[in-house]
């Protein structure tokens, strides 16, 4: 029942930071736990050879948490540069 709460939170809503309350912070929980995890595995990675495709699904990972950070939480924008 909770994980479907959450993931109502994360899909269910148009507008920036619509998820709010309990929801909210167990969202920002989940994104903060991911986040760590991936940048844990990017330093692992940093003085390796190869692994290129993990790498890149790591960076795509990171900028979709981006996006749920702005979008579902209600963070403001980074701008691009």
């Amino acid at each position: 029942m909770e994980g479907s709460k959450l993931k109502a939170c994360l899909f269910g809503q148009k507008k920036p930071g619509t998820c709010t309350g309990f929801w909210q912070q167990k969202l920002a929980e989940s994104e903060h736990a991911a986040e760590y995890v991936i940048v844990l595995r990017l330093q692992e990675l940093e003085n390796s050879t190869g692994h290129r495709k993990e790498r890149i699904g790591l960076k795509r990972a990171a900028s979709d948490l981006l996006a749920i950070n702005t979008y579902k939480l209600g963070w403001p924008s980074v701008a691009a540069g």
